[in-house]
This record gives C-alpha cells, structure tokens and sequence, in this order.
C-alpha cells in the first residue's frame, strides 16, 4: 500500500515535469517551460506546514487518514479539471494560469507526502522501519516511469503502430496511422479511476493501525 500511496506523487510529477513539456514543445517557449517548473516550490517549503499536518486531525477517521483521504479527493478533482482543459490552456499559452493550478496540486501533494511519511513510520514494524524509504523510491520511481516512458511510448502513433499494431507507420499515407493506445484525457481518466478507488479502500477497509502491531508496541511500551 505504501508503495502506491508513493506513486500517486510519481504519476503526476512525472506526467506534469516531463511529459507535458514533451509533449507540448512546439507549443511552449523554453522560458514558459521553465515557468510551470516552478510548481514544484511547495516540495522546497513543505516544513513550514508539515507541523500543521502533523498535529491537526480527526481521531473518528485517524491521524493520517484525516490527511490522506482529502488531499487524495482534491488531487482527484484537480486532476479532472486538467484533463478536461489542460490541452486548451497549454495551446493558448495560459502559462501562468497552469503554474497556478500545478503549484495548487504540488502542495496538495505535499500534505499526503507528509501524512504518508509518518503513516509509514507508525504502520511498520520497528524491525521493518527501513521498507519505509525503500517502498517511497520504489513507489516515486514507479509513477514516474509510468506517467512518461509508458505513457509516451503509447502515446506515441509511430510506436503503436510498429511495436502493437504489427506494422511501420508511413508518414506519405497518414490514412494508414492508427490512434495511439493513449491520450492525455484518457490516461488522466484511468488514473484518476484508480486513485478513487484506493482511497474509497483506504476510507473503509484498511486500518490506520494493525491491531496486532499495535498489541505487540504496547507490550514492548
């Protein structure tokens, strides 16, 4: 669970650093690029709210649980606004607007980073405590190499049609290219099925604490 509670940083950091300024290059100017790459900002200041994160909850929903539910339903409502009008924004050059609403969604993922941190600490046992850094590399590196090597490779005609499709894309025949596997939409669309539906499972299946590991620090206190 760590490990995809960590990749739902990687997906879109991944997909809004790399694959948008890829993807979207001939419509952006080098200096706009570096522009929306300032939305990574919250990361750098996290600490000034982390002790808010840290101290303020709801004890009938859980300590960390009062964090990760609602940032990961923001991120979900964010995220549904930018598949229905990230492509128009960036094809007009709203660069400021899409800075605004990144910058928003980063520090939105900073709160879950901050929650998910201490969750990992309290979920795992003292002599599993190193899985916690290890399943944030893993989860981080994961959703990155989704949301840009897979998700530009079948996004992507040419690679489609050479390497799914069974055949070379010829570019003097464009009747002959095939829609590629993946658009931006459609990715955005699945990924933000898939978060719904961990974070309904995390709402009302999965405790905040293990009952036994909780008995077992109980003991050892």
């Amino acid at each position: 669970m760590l490990i995809v509670l960590y990749s739902f940083q990687g997906v879109p950091l991944g997909l809004f650093m790399v694959t948008v300024p890829v993807l979207f290059k001939k419509f952006l100017t080098y200096s706009e690029i570096g522009v929306i790459m300032m939305c990574t900002l919250p990361f750098s200041f996290k600490v000034l709210w982390s002790p808010f994160v840290e101290f303020y909850h709801f004890k009938s929903i859980g300590k960390r649980k009062s964090w990760i539910i609602p940032t990961q339903l923001i991120m979900c409502v964010v995220l549904t606004y930018l598949r229905e009008h990230l492509e128009t924004l960036l094809i007009a050059k709203e660069v400021h607007e899409v800075s605004m609403l990144l910058t928003f969604f980063v520090f939105i993922i900073t709160c879950q980073d901050i929650a998910v941190d201490a969750w990992a600490v309290e979920m795992l046992h003292p002599c599993n405590s190193t899985y916690g850094s290890s399943a944030q590399s893993i989860g981080h590196r994961l959703g990155m190499f989704i949301s840009t090597s897979v998700f530009i490779s079948l996004n992507s005609i040419q690679f489609c049609q050479k390497w799914i499709y069974g055949g070379e894309a010829n570019a003097d025949m464009p009747d002959q290219l095939v829609a590629p596997i993946l658009t931006l939409s459609n990715f955005l669309g699945y990924y933000i099925v898939f978060q719904l539906a961990v974070t309904v499972f995390i709402t009302f299946f999965l405790a905040e604490i293990d009952p036994i590991l909780e008995a077992e620090l109980k003991e050892i206190a």
